[in-house]
């Protein structure tokens, strides 16, 4: 089998799955969120991205923000929907009470991140490869088999990065309750994304 080597690496990072080490590890910055609706697909693109569990990704989320994020944004989340001692089974309650926080970015259903059109319709879907955060390295070196170097050692760099983080299970902080209500929201993400599959956890919250 002859394989395809793409010359032209485009990476969609959808937040909190480990992007912001692949794009500074590959383009020398960060990409931003830009769905795959704002993407043109020209010759030789390799669109990729990374999800992650969705409950996992929503505490993920949570904590971020509650720290105050990175910029002006997040920082007005934070002060608007996220006031000091909040815990998060009793953000879980807010999140569902406002549509302005399920739309927050941070928040936003992973599979709306890579259709063409932004919605949630599993055939608009157009990438040529998703990998999860749960496997990165081995997907790291599955996407890096697909680009012409230099592309391939740059993308090696974000597996050092990331692969040693330590990260806080949706099991440790969630209720059974709130971990069903989460799981119900982003039902799409985990039937299309695999999760079902691949996270012998979710299971345990349907």
């Amino acid at each position: 089998m002859v394989m395809n080597i793409k010359k032209n690496p485009k990476f969609i990072h959808i937040p909190k799955t480990a992007g912001s080490n692949i794009s500074q590890s590959l383009y020398g910055y960060q990409v931003g969120h830009k769905p795959r609706a704002f993407l043109k697909r020209q010759e030789n693109d390799f669109i990729f991205t990374f999800a992650r569990n969705p409950i996992d990704r929503f505490v993920s989320a949570f904590n971020y923000l509650n720290l105050g994020g990175i910029n002006k944004h997040d920082e007005m989340f934070k002060e608007k929907y996220l006031p000091t001692g909040i815990d998060i089974n009793s953000f879980v309650v807010e999140f569902f009470k406002s549509l302005e926080i399920r739309e927050w970015i941070h928040f936003k259903h992973q599979v709306g991140f890579i259709t063409v059109d932004n919605s949630l319709n599993p055939n608009e879907i157009d990438v040529d490869y998703v990998g999860h955060q749960e496997f990165l390295k081995r997907d790291l070196e599955k996407i890096i088999n697909f680009l012409e170097e230099p592309w391939g050692n740059s993308l090696r760099d974000s597996i050092n990065n990331e692969i040693n983080k330590s990260k806080v299970s949706f099991e440790q902080v969630l209720s059974k309750k709130n971990r069903e209500l989460i799981r119900e929201y982003y039902d799409v993400d985990f039937g299309v994304l695999g999760y079902d599959l691949l996270d012998p956890r979710t299971s345990h919250t349907r």
